[in-house]
């Protein structure tokens, strides 16, 4: 009978974050035009929205990366691009070489993604990591275009 016992209530707790999910909390969007009466969604679904009144703000970008909305990361200029500025970053190398090209190159490809977003820009091309022996730095630069579609 005790056995019977601790099963169930086992069972139960596994249960749970399942029947915590099916009850996602929905709430009625703003309508869209004049004909639209309003939808449901969830919070989620803030998470990846086009529309313009969320298009420029910082949020996942469509193909789920972080970062800047809206900024693209190009590895040449195309023809139709136009070159805004030159941005660049410092940050002091850390002794572990996983750091470096981990969480520092993430968050470095995100501060040039604002930098570039300042100016006016729609994408980083040619995004490059160097390392200064002289001053024991990691310089992280990239070229900001607005490219047009």
């Amino acid at each position: 009978m005790r056995y019977n016992t601790i099963v169930f209530l086992f069972a139960m707790l596994l249960m749970r974050p399942l029947s915590v999910l099916a009850q996602v909390d929905l709430f009625p969007a703003k309508p869209n035009s004049s004909t639209d009466s309003g939808s449901r969604f969830s919070r989620l679904d803030l998470v990846s929205c086009l529309c313009p009144q969320h298009a420029g703000q910082t949020q996942a970008a469509p193909r789920g990366l972080f970062g800047q909305a809206g900024i693209m990361m190009l590895d040449s200029l195309p023809n139709n691009a136009a070159v805004l500025a030159m941005l660049s970053l410092e940050s002091e190398a850390s002794a572990d070489s996983s750091e470096n090209v981990g969480y520092k190159k993430f968050y470095a490809t995100m501060q040039l993604k604002a930098q570039a977003a300042l100016h006016g820009a729609n994408a980083l091309i040619g995004f490059r990591q160097t390392i200064d022996t002289t001053t024991n730095k990691i310089i992280f630069s990239a070229t900001a275009a607005r490219v047009e579609r």
